[in-house]
Parts: structure tokens; sequence; C-alpha cells
């Protein structure tokens, strides 16, 4: 990942540099599948488009994603409550407490999620650490998920 900040050149050195990366081979295999480029403006994001879309020497190589909503949709609804119901003192009130103890280190545990998530999608850090009310639903969200993934069955003592 590279962050690039804005100014004069930016959009032809951040095409040039993906296609020097898509082009990139170790032992006669490319090293990326894929390079991925994420603006946060709309001007921005066409910019860059449109001038990767210059470098790109093989056509139909360049794809453009108006909208980042089905990302965001499996990060809350799968990604994230799958981390959150491997954490293992998450997983640990989960089975050995009650509820609401589950709840506690369930919010602990998303706390620890969405950190390492801010290194992968810092608009949706942001949006998580900015936004009480998306806070809250999501964090009451990605509870539904994780509660479910997190259960093992109890031992029985006999």
């Amino acid at each position: 990942m590279i962050q690039h900040s804005a100014g004069s050149g930016n959009s032809n050195s951040i095409a040039w540099l993906a296609h020097q990366l898509i082009g990139l081979e170790k032992d006669d295999a490319p090293v990326f599948d894929s390079i991925i480029v994420v603006t946060d403006r709309v001007i921005l994001d066409r910019q860059i488009r449109d001038t990767i879309k210059q470098y790109a020497q093989v056509p139909a190589t360049v794809e453009h994603a108006d909208r980042s909503g089905d990302l965001l949709k499996q990060l809350i609804t799968e990604t994230i409550p799958a981390r959150v119901a491997a954490d293992t003192a998450f997983r640990n009130a989960r089975v050995n407490s009650d509820r609401q103890n589950a709840r506690i280190e369930h919010d602990k545990a998303l706390l620890r999620v969405m950190t390492g998530v801010m290194k992968d999608d810092t608009e949706l850090f942001k949006r998580y650490m900015d936004d009480k009310e998306f806070r809250r639903d999501m964090t009451d969200a990605v509870f539904k998920v994780a509660y479910e993934a997190a259960a093992v069955p109890k031992r029985r003592h006999v």
C-alpha cells in the first residue's frame, strides 16, 4: 500500500507506478495479479483512471469501480465478524461467560480488529471512529454475526 498526497504530477507518477507494478515479474511469473488504486475524490479518480489507461498497452487491463459498497458490505458482514469471532478473548468470553460479558469482550475485540482494518481501509476506520451512530450500528451487526460464529458447544459435565 502506498499513500500519495495531492500535488502537481502525482496522477502521472501513480499511473506510472501502477503500470510498472503490473508488469513486474519474478521467475517468469507476475508478482502481482492486480493493482488497485483508491482515491478519495471523484475528480481525482477520473483523472487517475484516464492517466492509467494511457499507460495501459493491453486493452481492458484497466477496470474502474464506481462504488466501493460491495467491499464495505463484505467487510462489515463477513471479514470483520470473522476476525472478531476468531479473537481468543472474545471466544473465551463467548464460551465461558454470559452474553453481557461476551459483549464487553466483543467490543474490545472489535476495536482491535478495526485498528487492523485501518491499515487496509482508512475510510471505513474513519467513519467507525467519527460517526457514533455508524459505530453503534456496526458494533451491533458485527456482534450478532460474531457471537454466532464464535459459538462452540459447551462441554457437558457428567
